[in-house]
């Protein structure tokens, strides 16, 4: 479990750092989610060609593997009720988005920059995570009381929905030939950022909150060498990628050296919501979109519809309330 959880960290460490490289952009699921919603023109078709790749990694998974690095629906949804997964996924959405964001944006792609801001990001979501799963786990709030049989919701086939992401591709391709390498590089960033997300047992939720809940008989420690495996490696990556005057494909600065470095409210809160939702669901924003091929009911009807309504509210905030140029990890 330690072994291919570390090579799992290593492998979404390559995607990261080849997408820094070849794009200057840093990979952060948060982020990436929130512009699609949002319609992000500058980073829509990047973005777009992202979470393809990372759900064509997972189709791949089910296809070939029979969905082997993921839950049944049976087992996802056991020990949460869907009022649970629904606070859990608005708390998500809201916090990365407050937050500025997430465990790639802050903890893969911050802590090897040295940001402060990272720093205090993690520290605020592990805190509330590991206080939040804990506590659940001692007093079974918001789960399930009246467990049942879970089918799995099929709304597209393997194949269609495979398709669906090609044409996704193509277009975006097609839409702007000249940046055709930049869409084929994030395509390409997502699939390995996925299978190192499978690899890491991070697509299982159940891993997660084992991690997160401090209890001595069931505590999982294998995240941490995901983690580890990811920032170390990153960090020596990062330092010989930033120390360039630009990206492959592009002739203007990395935009991560000009991110804000100030600690504020707005970081600590949304971190903390973040933290809470993580800690009740074990889902943060990457595997959330992973895991929307295999169909949870549980992931469908409750904590991805909630997750964007979090995310889209805590947009509408930043719109009127915060910096205007703040811009998510």
């Amino acid at each position: 479990m330690s072994v291919s959880a570390l090579l799992g960290g290593i492998i979404i460490a390559v995607a990261t750092s080849l997408n820094l490289l070849v794009t200057g952009k840093v990979t952060g699921w948060s982020g990436i989610l929130g512009g699609i919603l949002t319609l992000e023109r500058r980073t829509l078709r990047s973005n777009i060609c992202l979470a393809a790749g990372l759900l064509l990694a997972s189709l791949f998974d089910l296809q070939y593997r029979d969905g082997k690095s993921f839950e049944d629906p049976r087992r996802f949804s056991e020990g949460l009720s869907l009022t649970g997964f629904a606070l859990a996924g608005f708390c998500v959405g809201l916090g990365t988005r407050l937050g500025n964001g997430c465990t790639s944006g802050h903890g893969v792609c911050g802590l090897p920059r040295l940001s402060v801001r990272s720093l205090v990001a993690v520290l605020t979501f592990m805190l509330f995570g590991v206080l939040t799963a804990t506590l659940k786990s001692h007093s079974h709030f918001l789960s399930d009381s009246a467990p049942h049989d879970v089918v799995r919701i099929s709304w597209l086939s393997s194949n269609q929905f495979t398709f669906f992401l090609l044409f996704c591709f193509a277009i975006c391709v097609l839409s702007n030939v000249k940046m055709a390498l930049d869409s084929v590089i994030s395509l390409l960033t997502g699939f390995v950022f996925g299978l190192g997300l499978q690899l890491s047992g991070m697509t299982n939720r159940h891993t997660v909150l084992a991690f997160l809940t401090l209890d001595a008989k069931t505590w999982n420690s294998s995240l941490m060498f995901v983690m580890a495996g990811a920032v170390i490696f990153n960090f020596f990556s990062f330092s010989s990628i930033l120390a360039r005057p630009a990206p492959v494909i592009k002739s203007n600065a990395f935009g991560c050296k000009n991110t804000p470095k100030t600690v504020t409210a707005s970081l600590v809160v949304g971190s903390g919501l973040f933290g809470i939702g993580w800690g009740l669901s074990g889902i943060c924003p990457g595997p959330a979109l992973a895991n929307l091929v295999l169909g949870h009911p549980a992931m469908l009807l409750a904590f991805f519809p909630t997750l964007i309504a979090g995310n889209l509210l805590g947009y509408l905030w930043q719109q009127s309330f915060g910096p205007t140029k703040s811009k998510s990890m």
